[in-house]
């Protein structure tokens, strides 16, 4: 499970099965395109390249405008290309792809309402997590 804070610029990543948790600081690059629910909205960031439309599609019962664009080349990687499903109804992301079939994230069993506010939160009783050797921490 992640949860995305933008508000409080940190990405919390839960281990639910060993009630543990990581927390890494937010920067340009994380939390990808979504981030936490605002007052019924979903705050979406733009990719840095330009987006071409590549007609309608239905996913998971939504119709949805598709999509394609490239990351940004890192290093000696030459930019890979993505794919993006954006609903019509919800005005949200619900699917994401690598043209090259390496990712995928798709959201299913969509129920739309209010959420409590805890949902964004650690859960009471889970153990912050020590990063290992060579990751990434708060400094």
């Amino acid at each position: 499970i992640t949860i995305v804070r933008p508000d409080k610029k940190v990405v919390w990543v839960l281990m639910p099965s060993e009630k543990m948790y990581m927390e890494m600081p937010m920067t340009g690059q994380s939390g990808g395109m979504m981030g936490r629910p605002t007052r019924g909205k979903m705050y979406i960031q733009k990719p840095k390249t330009q987006m071409k439309h590549l007609g309608t599609e239905t996913v998971g019962g939504y119709v949805c405008d598709k999509y394609e664009f490239e990351e940004e080349a890192q290093g000696n990687q030459p930019p890979k290309k993505h794919y993006i499903w954006i609903s019509k109804k919800l005005k949200m992301p619900i699917k994401m792809a690598a043209a090259d079939g390496s990712f995928s994230m798709e959201y299913q069993d969509i129920k739309m309402g209010g959420v409590d506010d805890s949902l964004f939160e650690v859960p009471p009783g889970y153990q912050k997590m020590v990063m290992p050797f060579g990751m990434p921490s708060r400094r």
